[in-house]
């Protein structure tokens, strides 16, 4: 490419659409795009160069691999998008539109999708290193005729920022801790004057339902460091129905390591679903002015499942 070599492609699967597609049988005749219902899926993609990102009109090549490696199988065939519209290094196009990955057969544990480029001025196309690998959603659409959406029933998971850590009293309170974001993803809660205990919420913006389908909280992992500050209880908290709040899971028990540390507390069965506003707490135990707790990390773990 004219100004510079291609340095990367930053890119979003709005919709795989590429993961369950049976072998056709001996005899029979094969499934086509069309027969299939095949569904494109939307790539949008950052086109940069040493000199930034691109403008202009470029012609693009994708295909499917079975891994990162060049000696891997080729799935499927490629696909090229002539004319693609690349504005301040931005452009959006539509794969399988005609059901070029069609072979991306059931049960593959890799795909890797190569990008390939040629804009104006280049005589043959770049290919945009490393390959992207595809993950599968929790909902996709099938390749194959008359099936709907395949539903995932595995956990889900969110990773909840220590730096939206907030402190659940009031005003007078809040003035006794300094809540630090750190440049790590952390959070250092410290004593400007509290001593016993001072409560701390990270709001947890999980879906009631999702796609039609109710969700339970499953568990709670913590990752701290306590200097003088002890966590005293850990739970997950539903906001108020009529005049009171409910926990998801809790635990009462002193977590108190100075060197980082991770520890999970899991809901009861049966669960209960996230049904109002959600949040995960910690009661912290401060020794006086000075005593510190840092927030490593806290993961809430979601599931379909009341029970199991």
């Amino acid at each position: 490419m004219k100004g510079g070599t291609v340095l990367r492609l930053a890119f979003l699967l709005v919709l795989t659409a590429i993961l369950c597609v049976s072998p056709a049988v001996a005899d029979e005749p094969p499934i086509t795009a069309q027969a299939a219902g095949v569904v494109p899926f939307t790539y949008q993609g950052l086109l940069r160069t040493s000199n930034g990102p691109v403008n202009g009109t470029c012609a693009f090549r994708f295909s499917l691999w079975q891994g990162s490696d060049p000696a891997a199988l080729q799935v499927g065939v490629s696909q090229e998008i002539l004319n693609v519209v690349v504005s301040n290094g931005l452009f959006t196009v539509q794969l399988n539109s005609g059901g070029e990955f069609l072979d991306a057969v059931q049960g593959l544990p890799d795909l890797w999708l190569q990008s390939e480029v040629k804009c104006a001025g280049d005589a043959d196309y770049t290919a945009l290193s490393p390959r992207t690998k595809l993950a599968p959603a929790p909902y996709a659409i099938s390749l194959l005729p008359n099936t709907g959406p395949i539903h995932s029933m595995a956990d889900s998971t969110l990773y909840l920022s220590p730096h939206s850590v907030v402190v659940r009293h009031n005003e007078t309170d809040a003035a006794k801790v300094a809540v630090t974001p750190l440049e790590n993803g952390a959070a250092l809660i410290q004593s400007k004057t509290a001593t016993g205990y001072m409560f701390f919420s990270l709001p947890v913006p999980a879906f009631g339902t999702l796609f039609g389908t109710t969700v339970y909280v499953k568990s709670l992992e913590v990752c701290y460091e306590a200097h003088g500050a002890p966590i005293g209880t850990t739970a997950v908290i539903k906001g108020p129905i009529l005049s009171s709040y409910e926990t998801y899971l809790i635990e009462v028990a002193t977590r108190s390591s100075a060197a980082a540390a991770c520890y999970t507390v899991n809901a009861g069965e049966p669960r209960k679903a996230i049904d109002n506003s959600t949040w995960a707490q910690v009661n912290v135990n401060y020794g006086g002015p000075g005593a510190y707790l840092v927030i490593g990390s806290v993961k809430v773990t979601l599931t379909e499942n009341a029970t199991g």
